[in-house]
């Protein structure tokens, strides 16, 4: 055995007796390396082929339109590489097919990752017109070379960005490019007639009458062109011409339901003696019998489907019908399915467009009827009609209480507290309305149509206090935005609160921003706030007067002269201030109208209660730097 050894250690000698311990160690580096190099290769390879799969297959289940999997797929993709183009324009494919404004950031998304392809921006561009994004639509377009300037794309997507914002020469001129580089295409043809209507050429809308005639004699085009003529007519005022569209558009053997009740609408229209007088102490003893034909039409076929059937009460409601509706409940329907929770809230709202308080009472306080997820608009019915009936007050502690039950049905219905909000609102009810938004920034994923429609009241209302609160949120959801950070520390040093966060967020703000005016006064006013009456003047003084005459800013410039002895210059600067007097809120206000409050503004009593707001901070406070 040991001969063996020696043996082998012999062979190991001849192999590498050449080596000293330096090379050694620098061999067995060359070789650890390769080895590291060997195994980064092979896992950039495995991961590079594991990407190509997802993509694959997130491709082929689009292609089968199994979306769910082919969301995941594409996902894990981009989880392996976030810059992956081809999983980006899956995902940007899956947005649009699925109707969600999430293309719009798939696509741009796109663009980043490859700017040198310019049918990404067309993409872009096609994404935000859908979405309704129409500026960043005009910007990816304006953004392309002079050399794609000129196909049937660039011209189309450039003709509905125009009519959007109607301008409709320029959309015609777009559509007539796109048609002459297309000229076999007729829905180019279909669109150009669509902008020439709203052409204040009358050869321009003759034209698109005559061709529209043409098309609708074909079945691809005929509804579409239908429904264009129907409302041409109607704006020009010709009954026979509009009978006649509508005679046809009943008759296309592709009408859809909203076909058959425009052309009903248009019969409505022309017959006002069919509709019958909205006479509610009497509406059990009428009837539905002289209602034109066409209508009859409609209610028969709306009983093919709850869907159908919720859609044709809806339009007898919007197009004063109501009435009829009732009385088609009360009649024929009531022996179908009105027990459908969709159709028992469409005709809650017949009541309501009706007036009808009793009525509605009695409609949401039906025993034996499940509304199922449409039992908060039983609540907000049953609310309604109690407070128009007089029996309680909208602040009352029972329609409150009746109105929390509607909020705490919502839980079934994302989208219900919006529309809850929304009808809070309509009906004059502010107080319920904005407790209802509140509720949404607290229990919905995204809040930001909530938060939105909150500044927007809080704005127009002049609450300090509101805009404050939203403010806030704003910023915890977005700490890069700097205006909402310089507009939260304004406001919470006007509400005389917070005072340490908000000067330290002014003081941010300042050394980043500090060639622009409006970051400038914010600080300013405070170092006012802490009595640092000098070195606020420093701050404005840096700036020429031009720059400092907006009214949001000059109250503040202002201010800070009158703080330090210059009245003549404050003077002048109020003046500026008083040119958007409108837009302030009450505390600019009252300092507007006596600057000396700035003096002692921490120490005069706050125009709202202070019970409402976070406690002051009042130690962070300083005297004057001397």
């Amino acid at each position: 055995m040991a001969r063996h050894t020696k043996h082998r250690r012999s062979l190991i000698q001849r192999l590498f007796g050449w080596l000293t311990p330096f090379k050694a160690l620098l061999l067995l580096a060359v070789l650890a390396g390769a080895g590291w190099g060997a195994y980064e290769f092979g896992k950039s390879w495995y991961l590079d082929f594991r990407e190509k799969k997802l993509v694959e297959t997130a491709e082929n289940n689009i292609a089968s339109e199994n979306f769910s999997e082919a969301a995941l797929s594409a996902k894990r993709a981009l989880q392996l590489n976030n810059r992956s183009v081809p999983a980006t324009q899956s995902m940007a494919y899956l947005a649009e097919t699925l109707e969600t404004p999430d293309a719009i950031l798939w696509r741009s998304r796109v663009l980043e990752l490859s700017p040198e392809d310019p049918a990404n921006r067309t993409a872009l561009a096609a994404a935000s017109i859908r979405f309704g994004e129409v500026q960043r639509a005009r910007q990816a377009l304006e953004e392309l070379p002079e050399s794609e300037r000129n196909s049937v794309n660039f011209h189309e997507l450039s003709a509905l960005i125009s009519f959007s914002e109607g301008l409709f020469e320029d959309s015609i001129y777009h559509f007539q490019s796109a048609l002459e580089l297309d000229p076999d295409d007729k829905s180019k043809l279909l669109n150009l007639a669509k902008a020439q209507l709203f052409s204040p050429s009358n050869a321009q809308r003759e034209d698109a009458v005559v061709t529209l005639e043409k098309l609708a004699q074909e079945d691809e085009f005929a509804g579409e062109a239908l429904r264009l003529l129907i409302r041409n007519a109607f704006q020009l005022g010709s009954v026979v011409k509009s009978l006649e569209y509508a005679r046809q558009l009943e008759g296309f053997k592709d009408a859809t339901m909203q076909d058959l009740l425009l052309a009903t609408q248009v019969r409505l229209t022309h017959f006002n003696s069919v509709i019958l007088p909205l006479d509610i102490q009497s509406r059990l003893n009428l009837t539905s019998s002289r209602l034109p034909v066409s209508l009859k039409r409609i209610k028969k076929l709306a009983l093919k489907s709850p869907e159908t059937l919720v859609q044709t009460i809806q339009w007898m409601y919007r197009n004063g019908l109501a009435l009829q509706a009732v009385l088609w409940t009360r009649g024929e329907l009531l022996l179908y399915q009105v027990s459908d929770p969709r159709i028992q809230a469409a005709i809650g709202e017949c009541y309501i467009r009706l007036k009808d308080w009793d009525g509605l009472l009695e409609w949401s306080e039906l025993s034996g009827v499940d509304w199922e997820f449409f039992e908060y608009f039983r609540h907000a019915y049953r609310a309604k009609a109690i407070v128009e009936l007089g029996q309680a007050d909208v602040n009352s502690d029972l329609v409150k209480g009746i109105w929390l039950e509607a909020i705490e049905s919502s839980e079934m219905n994302p989208g219900a507290l919006e529309l809850l909000a929304n009808r809070a609102n309509n009906w004059g009810w502010e107080d319920l309305s904005v407790s209802t938004y509140w509720t949404m920034i607290n229990n919905v994923n995204d809040p930001t149509l909530a938060l939105q429609v909150l500044f927007r009241y809080y704005s127009t209302n002049k609450n300090t206090y509101g805009l404050w609160r939203i403010t806030d949120l704003l910023v915890r959801r977005d700490p890069t935005d700097l205006i909402l950070k310089n507009n939260l520390a304004q406001l919470s040093m006007l509400l005389k609160s917070q005072l340490r966060r908000a000067t330290e967020i002014a003081a941010e703000l300042y050394e980043a921003k500090k060639d622009q005016a409006d970051y400038s006064s914010t600080h300013a006013f405070g170092l006012l706030l802490e009595k640092r009456y000098r070195s606020a003047l420093q701050v404005i003084r840096q700036f020429p007067e031009s720059s400092l005459t907006e009214p949001s800013v000059a109250l503040y410039v202002g201010l800070v002269f009158y703080a330090n002895d210059l009245k003549e210059d404050a003077e002048r600067f109020f003046r500026y201030a008083r040119a958007g007097v409108s837009n302030f809120l009450p505390e600019e206000n009252a300092l507007l109208d006596d600057p000396s409050l700035i003096m002692n503004w921490m120490d005069t009593p706050p125009l709202i209660d202070i019970k409402q707001l976070p406690d002051i901070d009042s130690d962070s406070i300083k005297r004057d730097d001397g």
